[in-house]
């Protein structure tokens, strides 16, 4: 897990990933997560 946690790190600093919009927290099964337009 450490592996592909920092590998996804590095990818996102390199790519300048907006990791706001990639990230988020735990949801419920089967429940679409809210989408940020802003």
């Amino acid at each position: 897990m450490t592996f592909l946690q920092t590998t996804y790190e590095a990818a996102a600093e390199t790519g300048d990933w907006y990791k706001d919009a990639l990230e988020f927290g735990l949801v419920q099964p089967r429940v679409p997560r809210p989408i940020d337009r802003g």
